[in-house]
């Protein structure tokens, strides 16, 4: 007698489903594992997380139709592709989910122009105002206190856009001149034309006179710089600290963050070198100083380090490091090699004279 085992068969397991198969007429959970299949296989793909994704699926569940169309085909396809946004895809289904893909890209394609070309026009009637008022103002010379808000604001803009001085554009400078028409004294103080020269003159930024007019001017404009002053060199103090700190500890402080530390050996100077730091100490003399004392660097501590990179691709470093013990700060370093791991463009990055 043959006994025929009734207990239900394992199915066998389910096909995967390749980007290739994304068409109308698969599931959801289907059209979202291909979806997902086509996702990080290469640069032109979009690259996704499963912590990213995980929202963007659970609406899409409850957007996609079941089975999905040719329509939403196509346009997961785009998403994959990188030819369009996710979230677009997601808009289209939940705002306008009658229209085509093809029709609902068109027609927003149409409604950017057309906002592009009404921003065109608005740029471009700024633009003719504009050169009206320059044209019925004095000119930049005259910017003085006493001007009208309108002859003032004229002024300024005459000054714009020549060698050395302040470049603007209309779409830039337009809501500038709005919050200056509305916050500058009627007529405009001296105090007032001065700052507006100093930004067409490029001493600081426009934005730093809004933010200062925004303000309501707590205190004056030189009282607003000397507070910047004063900020910055407490900055300076600070850093010059932290670099000595490094220094003594065998470690040369990087400017920029991110990057590996540099090992700073503290050695004696090698013989012949005498003559060299005599001819650094002159040069120093009229420009390093203590950024906390003032003390000139000839009287200060010089140094010979011996800078080694930890990994290859740096040079071997050799030079001088200028430091203030009584204040525990860095001075300034005069090194062999342009290294070119430092900010140049920070206040205390070395001189390279050796």
């Amino acid at each position: 007698m043959v006994r025929h085992d009734h207990r239900q068969q394992p199915s066998p397991p389910a096909r995967p489903v390749s980007f290739s198969s994304l068409k109308g007429g698969m599931s959801v959970a289907q059209a979202l594992a291909a979806f997902r299949a086509g996702c990080n296989t290469s640069a032109d793909r979009l690259w996704v997380t499963d912590g990213w994704i995980a929202p963007y699926f659970k609406r899409l569940r409850g957007l996609l139709t079941n089975p999905i169309t040719a329509t939403e085909a196509q346009m997961l396809r785009a998403v994959v592709r990188k030819q369009q946004p996710l979230d677009l895809g997601m808009a289209w289904l939940a705002e306008h989910p009658r229209q085509s893909w093809r029709e609902f890209l068109d027609l927003r394609d149409r409604k950017a122009e057309r906002w592009r070309m009404t921003m065109r026009t608005a740029i471009d009637e700024a633009g003719a105002d504009r050169a009206r008022r320059i044209a019925a103002g004095p000119p930049f010379r005259k910017l003085r206190g006493g001007l009208s808000t309108r002859h003032a604001l004229a002024a300024f803009l005459e000054g714009c856009n020549h060698k050395g001085r302040l470049f603007i554009t209309d779409s830039w400078i337009e809501p500038r001149l709005e919050f200056l028409q509305r916050h500058l004294h009627e007529p405009i103080t001296d105090e007032e034309a001065a700052v507006l020269r100093g930004a067409v003159l490029r001493h600081y930024s426009l934005d730093l006179v809004v933010n200062w007019l925004r303000k309501k001017r707590r205190g004056t404009w030189e009282e607003l710089m000397a507070r910047r002053e004063a900020l910055r060199a407490r900055e300076v103090v600070a850093r010059s600290r932290m670099r000595y700190r490094e220094i003594q500890n065998g470690r040369w402080p990087l400017f920029f963050a991110g990057l590996d530390i540099l090992e700073c050996r503290l050695v004696r100077p090698p013989a012949g070198t005498d003559s060299q730091q005599a001819g650094l100490r002159a040069v120093a003399a009229a420009t390093a100083t203590c950024c906390s004392c003032h003390t000139p660097a000839k009287r200060l501590r010089w140094q010979f380090v011996n800078i080694l990179p930890r990994r290859t691709g740096y040079v071997e470093t050799t030079g001088w490091v200028v430091l203030c013990d009584d204040c525990k700060t860095y001075v300034t370093a005069h090194l062999t090699e342009a290294m070119h791991l430092l900010d140049e463009t920070d206040p205390l990055a070395p001189d390279k004279t050796v």
